[in-house]
């Protein structure tokens, strides 16, 4: 458990930062779009209230009439006005055609715009059109354009704390769980590891003792006979959890749920797991028999797994059933699971140890 909250609070962090970069990336391309927008809407107004002026006055017309008060116009951004200019030709003075409009640098006035200046220290988006005999200029105030974005930005500064909170919980969560599995299985191959190491360290004790007795001192031939003999039956267990270790291996390799399988003949493969342990059996004064089943009971299944399992299960039967007891190998009959049974008149297992029978090498 340890292990997996340390990997959950040092994935959560680097999810973390990136969360961060993602987020002020996406509020950045979200704010330049809006305001790109917003930006866009002024520039209409802007270039409208030009395209009206210089229809209105022809290239020959006089100088405009005297200032007239500014009329808000209400079909953009907010209620401020877009107020005009005119620069006569060869003058260099700019006349306001609003009284209310404030007075305009000559600086602002030198590109066609749209641009950003100040005027009366307020911020104005102004655009210019020249015609022959002036210059058109016209501008309005952005003072709420700047607080709208001043208002975007406190707000994504303001949220921006709750969703790194928030990220970094499901992160650690999503951590947490992602690791959970990864810890098991490595606990489970660390099991195994210890557990398969115990398993070949018994029948290698045994051969090395067997054969240092031997190398010790002369013995008589049948003393060494027997030596050769445990080592022989050690080493001949020693193949067999090898082989164990082997299967475990190749059927760990496969994919989850893709284990070769075809049709097979469960009453037929009974008999034959049956008559392979009968000499074991009957050695021991066991009565192994196979109940009469149908012989059209047919399921999908890795065949080599059901054999090894069924002689996992009638070895067991086998070492542990005193002698004069009984084995039974039956084929259910009825609707529910079609797997092969094997019940014995052995001492059956503590209810404390039986929700541990499925580990590997278990005893």
């Amino acid at each position: 458990r340890r292990r997996v909250l340390r990997h959950a609070r040092e994935v959560a962090p680097g999810a973390t930062v990136v969360a961060l970069a993602v987020y002020v990336l996406m509020c950045g391309v979200a704010d330049l779009a809006v305001l790109k927008h917003l930006e866009g809407a002024v520039d209409a107004r802007l270039h409208a209230r030009l395209d009206a002026l210089v229809e209105a006055r022809p290239a020959a017309a006089r100088a405009p009439a005297a200032p007239r008060p500014a009329v808000p116009d209400t079909d953009g951004l907010d209620d401020a006005p877009v107020l005009t200019w005119w620069i006569p030709a060869g003058t260099g003075v700019a006349r306001r055609l609003e009284r209310d409009a404030p007075r305009l640098p000559l600086t602002a006035a030198r590109a066609p715009g749209p641009r950003d200046v100040t005027i009366g220290r307020r911020a104005f988006r102004v655009v210019a059109a020249s015609t022959p005999t002036g210059r058109y200029v016209a501008g309005t105030s952005v003072e709420e354009l700047l607080s709208i974005r001043a208002t975007l930005l406190a707000a994504e500064g303001a949220l921006l704390p709750v969703v790194l909170v928030a990220f970094f919980l499901v992160a650690y969560a999503i951590g947490r769980r992602a690791a959970a599995p990864v810890e098991r299985a490595r606990t489970q191959q660390l099991d195994f590891t210890a557990d398969a190491s115990h398993e070949l360290r018994t029948p290698l004790s045994v051969i090395e003792a067997e054969v240092s007795l031997a190398l010790a001192a002369e013995r008589p031939a049948p003393q060494l006979r027997r030596s050769l003999e445990r080592v022989g039956a050690e080493s001949h267990r020693l193949g067999g959890i090898v082989d164990d270790l082997l299967w475990l291996a190749r059927a760990d390799s496969l994919p989850e749920g893709r284990a070769p399988s075809g049709a097979v003949e469960l009453h037929a493969l009974a008999e034959d797991a049956v008559s392979r342990f009968q000499p074991v059996a009957a050695h021991r004064e066991l009565d192994l028999h196979l109940a009469p089943a149908p012989d059209d009971a047919v399921v999908e299944a890795p065949a080599d797994w059901l054999d090894r399992l069924l002689s996992v299960l009638l070895d067991n039967a086998c070492r542990y059933v005193e002698p004069g007891g009984q084995i039974e190998v039956r084929i259910p009959t009825n609707s529910g699971p079609c797997l092969p049974r094997v019940d014995d008149s052995g001492p059956g297992i503590p209810p404390d140890v039986l929700s541990r029978t499925s580990g590997r090498f278990r005893r």
